[in-house]
């Protein structure tokens, strides 16, 4: 299991930022370290906790939105790999009917597979539309397609599946492929990730929010932590100027 850094990075801030703000109040106004230090300590527990099962419930519903999306964009590729017959049999084990020269033939329609890397167009699906369905229902499968496109199929009365349908009728039927005709990009180094987020644009926001620490030491009774953070983040600003990316990419 990988080491959840996003998650505990969070909460550990969440649980540091409700310790200092409950010690300096409690002990702004009770003078009572030891009080304000217990309150601190279980306001910190509450708050990390709950910013820990948020977070999770989180990061835990995007990933599985973000694995459902990669999955789908495998498929699309796969469908666009495969040769034409065996991209057929994909679907006939999703929706069953026999294949028939370019077209699948089921009990209530009759499908016609067009599968492109890039939307098809009107010149794409019109083969399909001219071709006769003998009254059963036209459906015409791809990966994606043009709102012309969808506009030209739906006055012709035909539907149109696209790759997120098929995705789901074969998630139901558990006929997806154990792997896809497509190679994995190369996963970024950590190192690499940081220096393309390191950009030029953290000068202006790291600047007015180190500044703004600056100012606010004149005013607190703690001024050395004001003073130690805005002086982080004014390095950060000097350092993005200096070495930042121009662009982030």
């Amino acid at each position: 299991m990988k080491f959840n850094l996003a998650l505990y990075a969070d909460t550990a801030l969440a649980a540091v930022c409700a310790f200092i703000f409950i010690f300096t109040l409690v002990r702004y106004y009770t003078f009572n370290i030891a009080a304000s230090l217990c309150a601190a300590v279980l306001c910190a527990v509450a708050a990390g906790t709950g910013a820990y099962f948020y977070i999770r419930h989180r990061q835990s519903k995007k990933l599985l939105y973000g694995k459902e999306a990669e999955e789908k964009n495998k498929l699309a590729m796969h469908l666009c790999l495969l040769p034409f017959d065996k991209a057929c049999l994909l679907i006939i084990s999703a929706t069953g009917g026999v294949k028939k020269g370019k077209r699948i033939e089921c009990e209530n329609c009759v499908l016609f597979p067009v599968f492109k890397a890039e939307p098809c167009d009107m010149d794409d699906i019109m083969p399909a539309l001219r071709c006769k369905s003998g009254g059963k229902d036209k459906i015409i499968v791809c990966n994606y397609i043009t709102d012309g496109a969808r506009k030209l199929a739906a006055n012709c009365a035909a539907s149109v599946w696209e790759c997120a349908d098929l995705y789901r009728k074969l998630k139901k039927q558990n006929k997806l492929p154990e792997t896809y005709l497509y190679a994995e990009p190369a996963k970024v180094k950590l190192l690499k990730r940081i220096k393309l987020r390191f950009s030029r644009k953290l000068c202006l926001p790291a600047f007015w929010s180190g500044a703004a620490l600056m100012f606010m030491s004149w005013f607190t009774f703690y001024p050395v932590y004001y003073i130690v953070s805005g002086a982080l983040l004014l390095a950060l600003c000097a350092a993005a100027a200096v070495f930042g990316q121009s662009k982030e990419i």
